[in-house]
């Protein structure tokens, strides 16, 4: 009787109690990209605003284009790549959520950040005329690109469970 009342147990949460603890699903590469790299980038263009430059670095004054101020000491920013990280890092939170929906997200950030870098390597003062980069940057900006493109790129578990079976 006993068992048959633990089958029933189980058969009421829709499972047996083989299937204890698989009922959680596991975050694709693309997801986790996309959640880790959107809260940095959605916090540093949040800290960007408080660096020290010497002047007034606060919005509205950070949006000048020949604003330009360090984050950590390192890379050069203003308020313009400030925005622009807060965005991108929107971005992928709100790809993280479903692992297709990221996929996409991350191919779209990696080749987006690819260029970023091209032009910062070309111009190596800024992209655009509107956002400073320094060699410093240019690298940063590299891998990101490319840890977005193997996020986006690489095949899921899925993918590769369906293709060897």
């Amino acid at each position: 009787m006993e068992g048959s009342t633990g089958a029933r147990r189980a058969g009421a949460t829709g499972g047996t109690s083989a299937d204890a603890g698989h009922g959680e699903k596991k975050r694709s590469l693309a997801q986790l990209f996309c959640l880790i790299f959107g809260l940095v980038l959605v916090v540093v263009g949040i800290l960007g605003f408080f660096v020290e430059n010497g002047s007034d670095f606060a919005l509205p004054d950070s949006l000048n284009p020949g604003a330009r101020g360090e984050l950590f000491g390192i890379f050069d920013i203003n308020g313009w790549e400030n925005i622009v990280h807060i965005a991108t890092g929107a971005l992928l939170l709100f790809g993280s959520v479903q692992a297709n929906l990221a996929r996409t997200i991350a191919l779209i950030f990696g080749v987006a950040y690819v260029a970023v870098t091209v032009l910062g390597f070309i111009d190596s003062e800024d992209v655009l005329g509107l956002i400073p980069v320094n060699t410093e940057g240019n690298l940063l900006h590299a891998a990101l690109a490319a840890a977005a493109l193997l996020a986006a790129l690489l095949p899921t578990r899925d993918a590769a469970d369906r293709a060897g079976h």
